[in-house]
């Protein structure tokens, strides 16, 4: 972990004056002198029942080696004592609490936080020109309303999150709010003080926007280390039933490269936390980047990911198991979206059936499901600043399906697609479940969806995900086809005539991982309802570059044939007499066809749970005709509930013999 920041002592040198005081003057000094210090006062927001620290916020000493926290009460305490503006900006990496901080101060000061997601921020979201009448003259005038947050009444503190996404019209618009307090003009009611907070220019945050000497010169600067931040007490307060005492020493003796420790931030170990504490294996709480869960490096390996055993320890630590990841898991993390008030970010390959999965599953719980397709929506179609009707303020009105009071959860598809400004849009009611600032009061939480970069040897046309960006959703996965269920679903819904399509997939492509991708489930629901009209499945394969994508079609062609292919239709249909075959044996106890058994153990394996439920009776038959290898290896092999339905039929087999 990187080291604390370096900062010299605030001491300065002090006058001494000799006076006498009424004792009036002493009981009013006592009484002054009894009220918390501006730290005091952070420290007690901390202060909130929790097994990790018992209760207790952070000490006078830990506050006072977190400049962070110091510059902040300084800039609060310079403006109550000189009415006057002194800003600060802190920049440092996504996820050591740099935000949270900030709101959590602003609360421990009783102050109003105004938050601007600068990424989501245009010139007009402050302030807009409207117009007015003359008082005393029969004309008319145009002047500046603000935004009305800016024009309550109340001690407040702007903080503008994120300059570096901004476009230069809102970096230029900064300019005068940092310096004048003011927007065209216009002061904002009793602000006491702006925090504004950014991340550093590196390959993991994307491109972001620099700003110019006229605009950087605006601040006191800090780069900013999670050793600057109560992060600790931040989680103790996430988590108050567990003690997490043990999760930090385990953290703070991993010896990860400093790389890994920005990837391993605060914010990352709490979805760690998060997703053991739900059940999930704690690895879904990594982030994901270029279709793979970011590596993390030990400082003496530096060539050795050792995430897994990081996780180990975490959950060791923690006093859980890290359970394995199961097909199961992507239904369970939907469940809990609104339940648990978590965020989910799934990739996947195209056609698998990611989106119809979600809406069916999300529809079926009865919550108010928002879709949005991310590229298809601009910022403007989540929130726009519009003038009152009586001319006075600015008001953030945001799209109505955001703001129903009912629970609500948010899919937004194809997130990696997006333009820049629609992202941030979106991560603001992602992570601070506010629009444009404004609270949105049934939204709980949202899955996002995206292609991966690859889909087999096929480049996909989308962005990669920055590290602010892919660490904000508490669970992430990259979806296969057997996540999704998407083969079981095409059984449920078209029943055994869909089978041959299904046993293909399982069976003959069984070794071509590459054309497994490339023959989707969108395209097998497609290549059958062409099949069942009479017309080639050839059609429903997609053209790229002019050409159809290489799929082999020629043993698909065969088992709609009815060719003599082993499959589980033709075993039901033939029972009686593979069950006898598999039986046969020769003088020395070996069964007499192998590569039946084979055959058998692959077309039992491979088949649709609906379809093998359907068939329960030839099921059981065959597992106890079945060579003891075979059984065992379909128990070993097998998960979740279909190891259960194997499991039930193994006991029936045996109880037969």
């Amino acid at each position: 972990m990187a080291p604390k920041s370096a900062h010299g002592s605030s001491r300065q040198p002090t006058l001494t004056l000799w006076v006498s005081f009424t004792t009036k003057e002493k009981s009013t000094m006592a009484k002054k002198s009894a009220e918390p210090t501006t730290l005091e006062m952070i420290a007690a927001g901390y202060a909130k029942p929790n097994k990790t620290y018992d209760g207790k916020g952070p000490s006078m000493k830990e506050l006072d080696n977190m400049t962070m926290i110091k510059l902040m009460a300084m800039t609060i305490e310079h403006y109550r004592e000189h009415k006057k503006l002194f800003n600060a900006l802190f920049i440092g990496p996504a996820g050591v609490g740099k935000t949270s901080v900030g709101f959590a101060t602003a609360k421990s000061l009783g102050l109003q936080a105004i938050y601007l997601n600068a990424g989501n921020t245009d010139q007009e979201n402050l302030a807009m020109p409207t117009i007015v009448s003359v008082e005393g003259e029969n004309r008319e005038a145009i002047a500046w309303a603000l935004d009305r947050r800016y024009g309550e009444p109340g001690a407040k503190v702007l903080i503008i999150d994120e300059p570096g996404q901004a476009d230069p019209g809102f970096r230029s618009a900064m300019m005068e709010i940092m310096s004048e307090g003011s927007i065209g003009g216009v002061p904002i009611r009793d602000l006491h003080a702006i925090w504004v907070f950014d991340n550093p220019s590196s390959d993991l945050n994307g491109d972001l926007t620099e700003a110019d000497l006229a605009q950087a010169d605006r601040a006191a600067t800090m780069f900013v280390t999670s050793a600057d931040t109560p992060w600790r007490h931040g989680l103790a307060l996430t988590f108050p039933e567990w003690d997490l005492k043990p999760v930090f020493s385990v953290y703070d003796s991993l010896g990860l490269t400093p790389a890994s420790y920005e990837i391993l931030n605060p914010r990352v170990l709490e979805h760690i936390i998060r997703a053991l504490t739900l059940g999930f294996n704690g690895n879904l709480g990594r982030p994901i980047m270029r279709d793979q869960y970011v590596p993390l490096y030990a400082t003496i390996a530096p060539d050795k990911d050792i995430a897994e055993e990081v996780v180990d320890k975490i959950a060791a630590a923690l006093g859980v198991a890290n359970p394995p990841m199961t097909s199961r898991d992507f239904d369970r993390a939907i469940a809990m979206i609104a339940t648990e008030e978590i965020d989910v970010i799934a990739y996947g390959n195209p056609g698998t059936g990611k989106t119809s999965r979600a809406k069916a599953l999300l529809g079926a719980s009865g919550v108010n499901v928002v879709y949005k397709s991310v590229p298809v929506i601009a910022k403007e179609d989540v929130n726009l600043s519009v003038v009152s009707k009586d001319g006075q303020y600015v008001d953030v009105i945001t799209h109505r399906e955001f703001t129903a009071s009912d629970v609500t959860v948010g899919i937004f598809d194809e997130f990696n697609r997006g333009s820049r400004r629609t992202m941030n849009a979106l991560l603001e009611i992602i992570q601070e479940h506010t629009s444009g600032g404004q609270e949105l009061p049934g939204y709980k939480g949202s899955l996002m969806l995206g292609n991966l970069n690859k889909a087999g040897e096929e480049d996909m046309d989308v962005d990669d995900i920055s590290l602010p960006a892919a660490t904000r959703p508490d669970l992430n996965f990259i979806l296969s086809t057997e996540d999704l269920h998407a083969m079981e679903w095409l059984v449920e819904t078209y029943g055994e005539a869909i089978v041959p399509f299904t046993e293909w997939w399982r069976l003959d492509l069984d070794e071509h991982p590459t054309q497994r991708v490339l023959a989707s489930p969108r395209f097998l629901e497609r290549a059958f309802k062409l099949h069942s009209k009479g017309l080639d499945p050839a059609l429903a394969l997609p053209v790229l570059n002019g050409e159809r994508v290489p799929v082999s079609l020629p043993p698909l062609y065969a088992r709609l044939a009815g060719e003599d292919v082993i499959s589980f239709l033709s075993i039901k249909e033939n029972l009686d007499s593979i069950v006898e075959r598999l039986n046969e044996r020769l003088e020395t106890g070996q069964e007499a066809d192998a590569n039946l058994h084979i055959e058998v153990y692959q077309a039992m394996i491979n088949s649709e749970l609906p379809t093998l439920r359907e068939n329960e009776e030839v099921c059981v038959a065959l597992m106890a005709a079945l060579a003891g290898h075979h059984r065992i290896t379909i128990m070993t092999t097998t998960r979740d509930e279909k190891w259960r339905f194997w499991d039930g039929i193994l006991k029936q087999a045996l109880g037969a013999k």
